[in-house]
């Protein structure tokens, strides 16, 4: 403990009292982590919002961006579907057929039914566009590693003409 001596006097009270520090400096170190922590979250809790108003009167619509859906939770079948929001653009099964060749699995016409798909409904094609089409890899729960990474492969096969890939690929296990 600190102590802290105010120094003579004849009173009856004494003058000389101890300041307990240590557990005041572990609250302010506690107090500073706490704002810290809580400082990050605020700051990736931001919503961007623009100021930019329309030229006409009126609301605004957004477009929703078209993606590509792999559905794989079927065992015999995987479905390739482009959706606008809850609406289906396009939508075809493709037979689950795989082959393993040194260890590794891969699909089987799925790569190539993928670039068809991509090149018909596709949106950022142009070489100069940095942006990639949205795929969607539908899997269930118990699905080998192996199954999941060949399915992200044939996904990722289609490229544009800078040779850089045509889809950026979310997975959604169920």
């Amino acid at each position: 403990m600190a102590g802290l001596s105010v120094g003579g006097g004849s009173s009856k009270r004494a003058l000389n009292h101890e300041i307990p520090l240590v557990p005041y400096i572990d609250f302010l170190l506690c107090l500073i982590s706490f704002l810290l922590v809580t400082a990050v979250w605020s700051a990736q809790s931001r919503l961007e919002a623009t100021a930019k108003a329309p030229g006409k009167a009126g609301v605004v619509k957004e477009e929703k961006p078209t993606i590509f859906h792999v559905d794989a939770r079927s065992r015999s079948r995987v479905i390739l579907s482009w959706r606008k929001g809850d609406t289906v653009i396009s939508q075809i099964d493709v037979e689950k057929r795989t082959r393993d060749r040194q260890g590794q699995i891969s699909f089987v016409d799925l790569d190539q039914r993928v670039s068809e798909q991509w090149k018909q409904f596709g949106s950022h094609r142009a070489s100069g566009d940095g942006e990639q089409d949205l795929a969607v890899l539908h899997t269930p729960g118990d699905m080998s590693f192996g199954e999941m990474a060949a399915l992200i492969d044939a996904i990722r096969d289609p490229k544009r003409e800078d040779e850089q890939t045509a889809f950026r690929v979310s997975l959604a296990v169920e």
